[in-house]
């Protein structure tokens, strides 16, 4: 993880870092994950967990660390910045992960013990960065946990200068307001950033579309963790009812999926409204354009039964994971075979960020441009296969206006369709009524 280019970064003491070879512990594994996001920022995708040796549940507690030093980055990077010459940024990209991976857990986990949290942060940065990267490391963790005066699950944040929204709904209690910019106002961009952990240039851009007081709900929702729910009834998955895990689970109730209700909410929707749209009798074929790994496939052959079910994605591997599943053909079907095709594109995913955390830090107006290019791009590379008279079905987890209702007006000129029916879900909800955010648009032929 450390930065060996010309002029690389340092872990403090003038050294730059070194690493061992591999994680030893959850807390290790989460240290190098979060080391590695540091090094790609901003453009940071999907980081897989270093995870081999780990038992379940440690690599449980690594990913639950991760997710939460993804999300509260900017958070942690206030807070432990001002024990810091120069800040947090100045460290070499290991270092960071490791201090990160423990100010997070100091903030947000007050199920584990402080003085445990710092122990295992002292002896990670030994292992993770250098041997000599422990005095750092213990003294910004213990400057840290002297300043958390607790956790009251109770009181809604409100956007007072010396607390921190956690969790589904509580607050974390400072002694003092600690490096975050900012009078502790609400309407300080600045300050909301620090305190939630979603870039203020998001923040901004929520505010233009819809008022100041909804991105700051927003941005309070996307500190929080997202549950895992399981299609096709919608209940929340809990770990501690099925000791098995989630995969086994899966694999013992086949017809379950894993998906969010506003992402299901697409097809079931076009399902159900199909014959009051006019669109006549219920497809022959169906085709998924943009598959990824096949859960909108899945959900393709539960709501269309006894229909041909196509899908593709450009991703080989994703392409042997469409191959698995029963009933699913995999390429793209005979031009004008599919009666209705849909388009997920790949998107800024700013309505799942508490569910994909490292997207926050993706986000600008520029990469949305290019991502409403792209998505024209594959809507044009596909086009020839889809019939005149095909249901375009345009999806993505985005709540950003430049992807959603602009492309679908811009889809609609372009194939000579009608909107049928649109909708924009905004994420929220609390634990049994969770919802991501995302958007969907249905377009049928003119005439």
């Amino acid at each position: 993880m450390s930065d060996r280019r010309g002029g690389g970064k340092r872990w403090g003491g003038g050294r730059t870092a070194k690493r061992s070879a591999g994680p030893t512990t959850a807390r290790d594994a989460a240290a190098v994950a979060l080391g590695e996001l540091a090094e790609r920022m901003p453009d940071v995708g999907a980081i897989e967990l270093p995870s081999d040796g780990l038992t379940p549940r440690d690599a449980a507690l690594a990913a639950d660390v991760y997710r939460l030093g993804a999300a509260r980055w900017l958070t942690c990077e206030a807070v432990a910045g001002p024990f810091l010459k120069g800040g947090l940024g100045r460290l070499d990209p290991a270092m960071r992960g490791v201090l990160v991976a423990g100010v997070s857990q100091l903030l947000f986990r007050p199920d584990l013990a402080a003085y445990a949290v710092v122990d295992e942060a002292v002896e990670s940065a030994k292992r993770v960065v250098h041997p000599r990267a422990a005095g750092m490391a213990n003294a910004v963790m213990r400057r840290v946990a002297e300043r958390v005066a607790g956790h009251d699950e109770s009181e809604a944040w409100s956007g007072e200068a010396a607390t921190l929204p956690w969790g589904s709904g509580g607050v974390v209690r400072l002694s003092e307001t600690v490096g975050v910019k900012g009078e502790g106002d609400a309407g300080s961009a600045g300050w909301v950033a620090a305190a939630t952990g979603v870039p203020a240039r998001l923040l901004e851009a929520w505010r233009e579309a819809y008022g100041w007081d909804e991105a700051v709900r927003l941005g309070v929702h996307a500190a929080g963790a997202a549950p895992v729910i399981v299609q096709p009834d919608g209940q929340v998955w809990r770990a501690d009812e099925h000791p098995g895990g989630l995969r086994a689970y899966l694999a013992e109730h086949p017809e379950q999926r894993v998906q969010d209700p506003t992402a299901a909410a697409v097809l079931d929707t076009v399902s159900q409204r199909w014959g009051s749209w006019g669109f006549g009798p219920p497809p022959e074929a169906v085709w998924d354009a943009c598959a990824g790994r096949g859960t909108k496939a899945r959900q393709m052959r539960a709501v269309f039964e006894g229909t041909e079910v196509w899908a593709y994605d450009p991703t080989a591997g994703h392409r042997r994971d469409l191959g698995a599943i029963d009933g699913v053909r995999v390429g793209r079907p005979p031009a004008g075979r599919a009666g209705l095709v849909l388009f997920d594109v790949p998107c800024s995913n700013t309505g799942v960020l508490a569910r994909r955390p490292e997207a926050r830090h993706r986000y600008s107006a520029a990469h949305v441009r290019e991502l409403v290019e792209l998505q024209r791009a594959i809507v044009e590379e596909h086009l020839p296969v889809v019939g005149d008279r095909a249901v375009v079905v345009y999806a993505t987890c985005s709540i950003e206006p430049a992807e959603n209702r602009a492309q679908a007006d811009w889809l609609a000129t372009r194939t000579g369709r009608r909107i049928v029916e649109d909708r924009l879900t905004t994420p929220g909800g609390g634990e049994e009524r969770y919802h991501d955010g995302g958007y969907f648009a249905v377009l049928g032929p003119a005439g």
